[in-house]
């Protein structure tokens, strides 16, 4: 109440319901959101410093939350185990796709802006696309174009019943794990926010497993956060990106990245990829 205005005081000793706290109360994704903010990562933060001094490395086993579970499986292993919690963790990444969590005075991504998608033509496959939110809204705005999101198998069950009428036929669900090579050929590949799950010699792998399968000419777009350089930014939307970065830490040794981190980790992957950025701002 004090911090975000979840519920208000419109008169003196009388506290009521904001417009956030209804939608919270009466949007189901929302629920999933703040399980996945409150309940788990809230509870994994104090093991944070305790996770470094035990392991000092990045391995996604080794980080907080798994720390707190009381295992050496990362988030995604202890998941592969638990469709109840897989499938609740795939509502709450389709809740952060659909739901803003910016300040007013920052508008939403639109993911149809941050990318030339009418200079494309052909297949574009969404790497880690979870329930095809992105796809949807990609595939109506741009006609020409057909959408395969790929994800686990336990993060994508169920989602072709999702697939709007309009789209039947060009938007389809494919198993993947993105750390076995692609096998599946497209005009270009979509990876959002992928990377800041994993630390960097993971990302790397990530990146190679998707060599086999690129033409010349194809584009890989990555849709990810970049780090500012301090002070550069008002502290409200800095603060929110160095609390992402403290997040990725917590939850699985992953972090948000700088320019020449993103540049370092194609490097490594293989010197044939050419850069061609397109910062999109909104």
């Amino acid at each position: 109440m004090a911090h975000h205005r979840l519920f208000c005081e419109p008169r003196a000793g009388f506290v009521a319901h904001s417009l956030a706290s209804r939608r919270l109360a009466e949007e189901p994704l929302l629920a999933d959101s703040l399980w996945l903010l409150g309940d788990m990562l809230q509870t994994a933060q104090p093991y944070t410093v305790k996770a470094i001094e035990k392991y000092n490395d990045q391995e996604p086993g080794h980080a907080a939350s798994s720390l707190a579970c009381g295992t050496d499986k990362s988030m995604y292993e202890v998941m592969e185990g638990d469709p109840a919690l897989a499938a609740r963790f795939a509502r709450a990444m389709t809740a952060f796709a659909k739901v803003t969590n910016r300040p007013t005075t920052a508008p939403r991504m639109n993911i149809a802006r941050t990318y030339a998608w009418k200079n494309l033509k052909g297949k574009v496959v969404d790497i880690g696309g979870s329930r095809g939110t992105d796809a949807f809204i990609l595939a109506k705005s741009f006609p020409h174009l057909q959408f395969v999101v790929q994800d686990l198998p336990q993060m994508i069950a169920g989602a072709e019943a999702s697939v709007p009428p309009e789209l039947a036929g060009r938007v389809e669900f494919m198993p993947y794990d993105f750390f076995t090579p692609q096998t599946f050929e497209a005009d270009a590949y979509i990876m959002k926010q992928c990377f800041h799950n994993w630390p960097d010699h993971y990302c790397v792998r990530i990146v190679k497993n998707q060599i086999p399968a690129l033409k010349p000419g194809v584009r890989l777009i990555v849709i990810d956060s970049l780090v500012p350089e301090p002070g550069t930014m008002s502290i409200l939307a800095e603060r929110m990106v160095r609390s992402f970065d403290m997040m990725m830490l917590t939850n699985t040794n992953g972090r948000e990245r700088e320019m020449a981190d993103w540049i370092k980790i194609f490097e490594q992957a293989d010197s044939r990829f050419k850069n061609y950025p397109h910062a999109a701002h909104w």
